[in-house]
This record gives structure tokens, C-alpha cells and sequence, in this order.
């Protein structure tokens, strides 16, 4: 297992329609040559001004794989707890799993400026039609050049995370027998 380059996108737009047509770019262009890199979710904001997810079909260009729904999962808890709470719901069955989504939170609040947490923020709340994004393994301009239909967009710089790794120390330690534990 190795750390990999882990990049947070949010982007708002003046139209579901209009995130749609980024998320299939986004994702089609992250699936070229077969490998998923990146995981992301169209948000639309409600009548009654709260954030729901715009649950799309699977398809051939499917956005998301395995470990990177999680840290997708970790990034929307992040910026929108409520919102990636319920992503979360139907992926994280065990306790052991949401462990691990804490940790990859943990990392994620700690490692990206809190400045771009707090812009990426707004923005969801800000708009009519979201969509976030986490690339792994990308440029973040790789990721900028796939929202072009944004209005406002941040991007944030690489952040170090071995994802497979932080999931499965944090399984291991929701699993231990906790009569075998050190003393604190």
C-alpha cells in the first residue's frame, strides 16, 4: 500500500442539469483506459434550502469505485456532515467501516487548509447545484479542466493519504478485542 495524491473539488452551478453534464466529463475522463480514479456527487439544494444528494443511475461511466465511495463519504461529512452522513448510510455498514471514514475525515480536516474547507463549504450551501469531487491520483488540473460548466469552483493542492491503508488500520482497531488492549 502506498500514499497517493488525493485532490477535493466542490463546484457550483446554475443548474442540476448543467452539474450532470460536468459529473459525466468528470468521470468519463477518469475512466479512460479503464482505471476509476475519482468518486463525486451532484447536489441539489431544496425547496425548504437543505442539501440533498441527486442520485444518478450507474452506467458504463460510473464515478465511483470500492474505498474511493468512502473517502468521497469522508469528504461530504467534512463539508456537509448531515448530507455525508446519509451518503454514508447505505456504504458504511459496520462499525468498523465508519471508523475508518472517521480517520480518512480526520486526515482530510487536518491536511487540507481549513480556508478551502470553509470556501468549499459555502459554496454547497451558497448554490442551486453542486457537484464534489475527489480525485486520486489526478492534477488538480486535471480536475479543474473537467468543471468547466462551473460557476465557481476550488480545487484543492495534493494531499497525501494512503486511503486502503487508513481503512484498514481503523477496521483493525474498531475489531480488537478490547480486553487486549494497552492501558492508556
Amino acid at each position: 500500500m502506498a500514499e497517493h495524491a488525493v485532490i477535493v473539488a466542490a463546484a457550483t452551478y446554475g443548474s442540476r442539469a448543467a452539474a450532470r453534464r460536468d459529473l459525466r466529463a468528470l468521470c468519463d475522463d477518469a475512466s479512460a483506459g479503464g482505471r476509476v480514479s475519482v468518486a463525486a456527487a451532484v447536489l441539489e439544494k431544496g425547496a425548504d434550502g437543505r442539501l440533498t444528494l441527486d442520485h444518478l443511475e450507474p452506467g458504463p461511466s460510473r464515478c465511483r469505485a470500492d474505498a474511493h465511495d468512502l473517502l468521497l463519504g469522508a469528504v461530504l461529512v467534512v463539508l456537509a456532515a448531515p448530507l455525508g452522513i446519509h451518503f454514508l448510510v447505505p456504504l458504511a455498514a459496520s462499525g468498523s467501516t465508519w471508523s475508518g471514514v472517521a480517520s480518512l475525515a480526520d486526515h482530510l480536516w487536518h491536511d487540507v487548509p481549513r480556508d478551502q474547507l470553509r470556501r468549499m463549504s459555502a459554496l454547497l450551501e451558497g448554490g442551486q447545484a453542486a457537484l464534489v469531487a475527489v480525485g486520486v491520483d489526478q492534477s488538480a488540473e486535471e480536475l479543474r479542466a473537467a468543471l468547466g460548466e462551473a460557476g465557481t469552483a476550488v480545487v484543492t493542492e495534493a494531499v497525501l493519504l494512503d486511503v486502503e491503508a487508513e481503512l484498514a488500520l481503523a477496521t483493525a482497531e474498531a475489531n480488537a478485542d478490547p480486553s487486549t488492549a494497552a492501558p492508556a
